[in-house]
């Protein structure tokens, strides 16, 4: 009887476990099929549908290594999916990748080269970290070589890129000092107050020494705010955000005094930036006799989204100008206030 039970607990043991394979092996093929979906997906552009995102093949890990390989080399598919799988070959790749990316950044095809790289910095294994900053000498990828460097923080290029500048092209000097100011390479900083001095790479220099806490890199964001050059205010604007607590102080100072065009722009990143001091700034900004000031404020507050917020929006519904009550009312709707209290105040509006 004895044996009869061990038997028996055998068979039941030796079926769950044939289950639990026929199971697993059910999973993989379903999981390979949806791979294999995604490839034949590369390079496509089908009418309402988006195209494959390369990091799609992130969960299916090495596996995906040949086939993608196979997809990148092939004549036969389009540039695209050339582009797509040798970009996904980052997310799912690793150190033995990397030999067979750095052949295509001597591609003819301009996309391949990029993708290259691209595919190198997201995999950011030690050797494709070298490989991505000795791009930095190809004077066709190290504008984008330093874009990525910047993005993904690769901290051993900080000698190559303080190289970069005395560089000719005062575009690329501009794009190394950013990156290093954000790495935080102070054994940079005197070069970078040489070309905070220089008309062509002061905003990049000015940008860098905000990125490293330098007052006066902040201050002239700031003042960059009130430019007639709107990609340079925007780029100061978004520098401003990204240096974060250190312009806080000085972004307040300049919301309350000074230019109207810099007093707008300091309260439109209140808004983004929601300091302590933010509410009580945008309350008075309210009541200014500028209408573009008490503008700004009001769409400040609608982004801050709180009941304070909400109270000094609510005030700003009895202003007599209709442009003013409008943005009021956009900005409480913003905010999700109840339905009951933006139907009073549109009552308020037709009584007037």
């Amino acid at each position: 009887m004895q044996k009869l039970r061990i038997a028996l607990a055998v068979v039941l043991v030796l079926i769950a476990v044939g289950l639990w394979i026929w199971r697993l092996q059910g999973y993989q093929k379903k999981k390979m099929g949806a791979m294999e979906r995604l490839i034949e997906n590369l390079g496509q552009r089908r009418m309402g549908q988006p195209l494959v995102d390369p990091s799609q093949f992130k969960p299916f890990g090495e596996r995906a290594i040949p086939r993608l390989m196979e997809i990148a080399k092939s004549t036969e598919r389009n540039t695209l999916a050339r582009q797509q799988a040798i970009e996904a070959l980052g997310y799912v790749g690793d150190e033995s990748t990397v030999p067979f990316l750095k052949e295509f950044l001597q591609d003819q095809s301009q996309q391949l080269r990029s993708a290259a790289l691209r595919a190198l910095a997201e995999l950011g294994t030690p050797n494709a970290i070298k490989v991505v900053v000795e791009c930095l000498k190809d004077e066709q990828l190290r504008g984008e070589a330093i874009e990525l460097i910047n993005e993904h923080q690769f901290h051993t290029a900080k000698d190559a890129l303080i190289k970069l500048l005395d560089d000719a092209d005062r575009s690329i000097a501009g794009a190394a000092a950013r990156a290093l100011g954000k790495l935080g390479a102070r054994e940079a900083l005197s070069k970078m107050r040489a070309m905070f001095k220089d008309t062509a790479t002061h905003l990049d220099a000015a940008i860098a020494l905000a990125y490293m806490g330098e007052k006066d890199g902040v201050q002239a964001l700031i003042e960059t705010l009130g430019s007639d050059n709107s990609a340079a205010v925007r780029r100061a604007m978004d520098a401003l955000k990204e240096v974060g607590d250190v312009a806080t102080d000085a972004i307040c100072d300049a919301a309350q005094r000074g230019a109207i065009a810099v007093r707008v722009c300091a309260l439109q990143l209140l808004g983004e930036l929601k300091p302590p001091k933010a509410m009580e700034i945008l309350s008075r900004a309210t009541e200014d006799k500028n209408n573009s000031i008490k503008v700004a404020a009001l769409e400040a507050l609608g982004k801050i989204g709180d009941a304070r917020a909400a109270g000094i929006l609510i005030r700003s519904l009895s202003d007599e100008n209709p442009n003013i009550w409008n943005v009021a009312v956009h900005a409480l709707s913003d905010i999700s206030i109840p339905v009951d209290v933006l139907n009073e105040a549109i009552r308020s509006k037709d009584a007037r």
